[in-house]
């Protein structure tokens, strides 16, 4: 057994119930739902949850001479007299990502109809996420089974991973690290892309502990913003006064999300403003924190710990993965609650929530309240509800999930054609919207992004601003505005994941957010 220092043992235990699970779609515990889980999702593509295999995956996304070689053979492969070696090419290719597309485009104009066909559907394969799924459940499942082998392909990969999948290599690497990647590590400090430095400067401080306080102190002063963020997160506990000057100076960071991030961070380690007053005016906040820095309370502020390392932008009034599996939510889950008026299951397994739709016509909702989030009666005048959701394909437009804010809720029928989108009130079932088509099918089984932008108005009413993104990668959205008077609306007091309708399919849930509206775009402070 490989020892470690208790920091980077705490990491491996406890990472993927810490860090942000941008895609974690399992629901291992849940027959209905077991293909959801990585190493689920790594099986039904014939690769083995093993330290190997995913290794093995990982690598097809290395670019080098030997993989365009391996893809051109491949290629030649589909049109092989042999069917058992026609479709295990045809698996092989479908596990390579990026890397095989523009081989994939060449063949689709082979003289062989057998590899045009193929070279086609595994290029539609591509177009609806397979390789980066595959991507995601590979980084997901060493997040869980981390093991130091994995260390020097990660970094490896960090430059060249999609930039929705950076954060979750980033997750993969930090769990993995030990005492013997040090080395390593440390030359990975010295890269010259940033998105390396970035990953690698935490990296090294949990596998090598305070005596790398000395080392990566000089980021702090780096002139790339990523880096410097990236040697705060590594010193924040160790080094907080410089640290603290670091964040303030981010506080200008041209990167929105940089500029977010450091601003929570110095909310969490100052403790200004509480969360309810987040919604504050931001230069105030700002001149709060810079006399705080003054003080000689700031001189030994309360450690992070392992909150330092996760990427949460300042705002958020909640932020819920899903982390904690759960066989059956009572009447609370974390800082929510859970509704129902036809006594059906609600469990958490592997990052997600499902809503189990075995029952008679009714309502589920796991609900947020302003009252239990911020202490007051309503939420901001403005901010931004997120989530992921979809559904299992059982008895499809019978039943509806989306989300709901005060007395409204906007659904659609997950693995309907069109989606048939629509809103209603939450008493009564009231239409307020009439089904509308959303453009594209919200596939059943595929967790799709929501997005709601809420703004109250001086009369009462609310204006709704919603986005529903295709999770089956095809890029298209659904966009769609509605007003609702005061009379409707009610107060904007709770919001909730909803499941409405007759029995079915469950409803599932990857993530949920709340965050003020707003705060991304502010001006630079002087």
């Amino acid at each position: 057994m490989v020892r470690c220092n208790s920091q980077a043992f705490l990491w491996k235990v406890t990472l993927f119930m810490v860090l942000p699970n941008s895609m974690d779609r399992g629901l291992a515990a849940v027959p209905q739902s077991e293909s959801h889980s990585p190493a689920a999702a790594l099986r039904r593509y014939k690769i083995e949850p093993t330290t190997a295999g995913v290794l093995d995956l990982l690598r097809q996304w290395q670019p080098s001479t030997e993989r365009r070689a391996q893809i051109a053979r491949l290629i030649g492969q589909l049109g092989s007299d042999s069917y058992p070696i026609r479709e295990a090419a045809s698996r092989r290719l479908a596990t390579l990502g990026v890397a095989a597309e523009a081989a994939l485009r060449e063949a689709t104009q082979s003289d062989d109809l057998e590899v045009v066909f193929r070279a086609h559907r595994l290029l539609a394969d591509c177009q609806q996420g397979q390789a980066e799924d595959l991507l995601m459940a590979a980084l997901q499942w060493l997040r869980q089974s981390p093991s130091e082998q994995a260390t020097p392909l990660l970094l490896d990969l960090l430059p060249v991973v999609p930039d929705a999948f950076y954060h979750a290599a980033c997750e993969a690497l930090w769990a993995c690290v030990g005492p013997g990647d040090a080395k390593r590590l440390r030359q990975a400090i010295a890269d010259k892309r940033a998105a390396v430095r970035a990953a690698a400067i935490p990296a090294l401080e949990l596998a090598a502990g305070a005596a790398t306080v000395n080392e990566l102190e000089h980021f702090l002063r780096d002139k790339e913003e990523s880096t410097r963020l990236a040697a705060v997160r590594a010193l924040l506990d160790r080094l907080p006064q410089p640290s603290i000057a670091v964040l303030l100076e981010l506080l200008n960071a041209r990167d929105a999300n940089i500029r977010d991030q450091a601003a929570w961070l110095l909310q969490q380690v100052s403790g200004i403003p509480p969360a309810e007053a987040q919604s504050a005016d931001f230069a105030a906040v700002v001149q709060r924190w810079n006399a705080w820095a003054g003080t000689t309370a700031a001189q030994h502020p309360q450690p992070l710990g392992l909150r330092r390392l996760q990427a949460i932008r300042y705002g958020t009034i909640l932020l819920e993965r899903f982390s904690d599996e759960v066989a059956e939510i009572g009447r609370t889950y974390h800082q929510l609650q859970y509704e129902t008026n036809v006594g059906g299951k609600a469990v958490v397994v592997h990052g997600m929530l499902r809503l189990d739709g075995n029952h008679a016509e009714g309502d589920q909702r796991l609900c947020a309240t302003s009252q239990r989030l911020l202490g007051v009666q309503t939420f901001p005048q403005r901010f931004q509800i997120k989530a992921n959701l979809g559904g299992e394909s059982l008895d499809a437009g019978a039943w509806h999930v989306g989300i709901s804010a005060g007395n409204i809720r906007l659904l659609f029928h997950p693995g309907t054609e069109g989606g048939q989108f629509r809103a209603e009130r939450l008493d009564n079932h009231q239409l307020l919207m009439e089904n509308r088509l959303m453009l594209f099918t919200p596939a059943a089984d595929i967790l799709h992004e929501m997005i709601i932008d809420v703004a109250q108005g001086g009369d009462g009413s609310v204006r709704f601003d919603a986005v529903v993104v295709d999770g089956a990668k095809t890029g298209k959205r659904f966009q769609c505005s509605l007003t609702v008077g005061a009379k409707d609306i009610g107060s904007l007091g709770r919001i909730g994941l909803e499941r409405s309708g007759r029995t079915g399919g469950a409803a599932l849930f990857g993530s949920f957010s709340i965050r003020n509206a707003g705060l991304g775009e502010k001006k630079r402070i002087p």
